[in-house]
């Protein structure tokens, strides 16, 4: 885990890491969110529905923000105070997901900066955008 402070960070700093999101953790996000919804659940639905496999949770994905900022970008001594997110693309079980991004500001009155990121398949399709707003000690 990262300790960065505010000092230390600077536009256009960046941190990368990966994911496989599997049939256990859509599962798993099912049960603790309660979306139960088959698209997510049940591949033989979602292959009925047109998809190529199980449908990951758009929350489950953007959930990947919070380990971005918490732990890598700037990390433990940061909070995250707001985010933007779109779905741009459909993650299935069984897609290894990298997740980035980068500072685009700092605001050193307020000891804040703003984080753009995304989550990009093995294509490097992007498939979730967002902006991160954290203040940071």
């Amino acid at each position: 885990m990262k300790t960065l402070v505010f000092s230390d960070l600077y536009v256009g700093m960046s941190a990368e890491f990966h994911r496989e999101i599997n049939r256990e953790l859509i599962q798993s996000f099912a049960e603790i969110s309660g979306d139960s919804n088959p698209l997510h659940i049940d591949g033989d639905y979602a292959h009925k529905s047109g998809y190529i496999d199980q449908v990951a949770h758009g929350m489950l994905c953007s959930s990947f923000f919070s380990e971005l900022v918490g732990v890598h970008l700037p990390g433990e001594n940061c909070l995250l105070t707001d985010i933007t997110v779109e779905f741009a693309k459909p993650v299935f079980a069984g897609e290894r997901v990298s997740i980035s991004g980068a500072i685009t500001q700092l605001s050193p009155a307020f000891k804040s900066a703003k984080i753009e990121a995304t989550i990009t398949n093995k294509d490097s399709v992007i498939c979730v955008r967002a902006k991160i707003g954290v203040v940071v000690r």
